[in-house]
Order: C-alpha cells, then structure tokens, then sequence
C-alpha cells in the first residue's frame, strides 16, 4: 500500500537527500473501494476504513509537522490526472524540472 510509503518519506530523504517524491493522491472513496476488493484488507467498508484510519491519521500528524514546501515534494490529485493526462503530465515533468530533477 503506497500510504505507507508516506510514512517513511523522512527516511527515504536521508538516504536519497536529492530525492523528489511524488505523492499521487487518491480520494478516499476509491482508495476503500479498491481495500475492499484485495484479499489481503478488510472485506467491508468498515473494515476498510478502521484498517485505514490509523495510517492516514499517523500521516496527517506527520505532515502538520513538516514544512513540505521546503522539501522535494509533489502532491497530484489522480483525479485531475485522470481527467487530462496529457496536460497534467506535462505539468508535472515541468514542475519537476523546475525543480531540479533531471531525466
């Protein structure tokens, strides 16, 4: 599960200090809806968000903690990427070079 990842991002940015994490956002909804149809979570709705509220809670308190803005991070909603890929990925390899990254 790739929130989990997000919990170790301070621990990716000491080994890889040059590092940029792209954190692609899913909304709530489809991120249950997807738990909820894999073998390995909780079957139900319930299930799913009881399993999940603690991992986005650790999440969130992390994040209040951190100034992102100083770090190499990104932040896409996969909504938008879905409803104009093309431009939204454009968008973002634009951002990333602005940034520094180079391919």
């Amino acid at each position: 599960m790739a929130k989990f990842n997000l919990l170790c991002m301070d621990f990716l940015w000491e080994l890889v200090p040059e590092a940029t994490i792209v954190h692609i956002e899913r909304h709530l909804v489809t991120v249950v809806a997807s738990h909820v149809d894999q073998p390995w979570a909780p079957p139900t709705v319930d299930g799913a968000l009881a399993w999940l509220k603690p991992v986005y809670d650790r999440w969130l308190a992390w994040k209040a903690t951190v100034d992102l803005a100083a770090k190499r991070n990104v932040e896409v909603k996969a909504e938008d990427l879905a409803a104009d890929r093309p431009e939204q990925r454009r968008a973002l390899f634009e951002l990333l070079l602005a940034m520094g990254y180079a391919a």
